[in-house]
């Protein structure tokens, strides 16, 4: 690397014929750069507290170039690390879930075909009015109604339930089968 700091650079006749000319001396004016070698006004030098004569040892355009290289190299290193960790926070991420899920891998929550034509063909029979909302199979209101499908292949056969009734009738469903699946899973021998 050209810009390194250091009078070790700088070779050993060269150092010599400074010290005869006055370069880099007390209370010279001129002062020789370890980056590029060229001997320059101390006014081409940054200010250092810890140098002997109150100058760094590289000319300001050496500094410049060595710290876009420093920057650059850090760039790259910030970069490598953030891809590193983004796919190490990613494993992590698929591992919870695939714990989560018994080890299944989750499935996508799609509608079937049947369940999407028969809610579409009950839209557009109460649109048309062939259909019109009645009350609540339970309670007996008539805000909020919802068309119930126990069928369906059979879309104008509705059980009209409130929006409160129909999810507590999902809730129960949802509760029946898992029951159903704890009792079947509990009789299955383990293998």
């Amino acid at each position: 690397m050209n810009g390194s700091h250091g009078k070790w650079k700088i070779p050993r006749h060269v150092r010599d014929a400074d010290r005869l000319i006055g370069i880099g001396i007390e209370g010279s004016s001129i002062k020789r750069c370890s980056g590029c070698f060229m001997v320059k006004f101390l006014s081409d030098f940054y200010r250092a507290v810890k140098a002997r004569d109150g100058r760094s040892n590289q000319c300001t355009d050496c500094y410049k170039k060595h710290k876009k290289e420093l920057l650059k190299e850090e760039r790259l290193y910030f970069l490598k690390t953030r891809e590193y960790h983004e796919r190490v926070i990613k494993r992590r991420d698929n591992k919870t879930k695939l714990r989560l899920n018994n080890g299944k891998k989750r499935k996508p929550n799609k509608v079937p075909e049947v369940r999407k034509k028969c809610y579409k063909d009950f839209l557009l029979a109460k649109y048309n009015k062939k259909i019109t909302p009645g009350s609540c199979a339970y309670c007996g209101s008539t805000e909020n109604i919802d068309g119930h499908h126990d069928d369906y292949t059979k879309p104008l056969s509705v059980v009209w339930l409130c929006r409160k009734h129909h999810i507590i009738h999902h809730y129960e469903k949802l509760c029946l089968e898992t029951v159903k699946n704890d009792r079947t899973r509990k009789t299955r021998p383990n293998l």
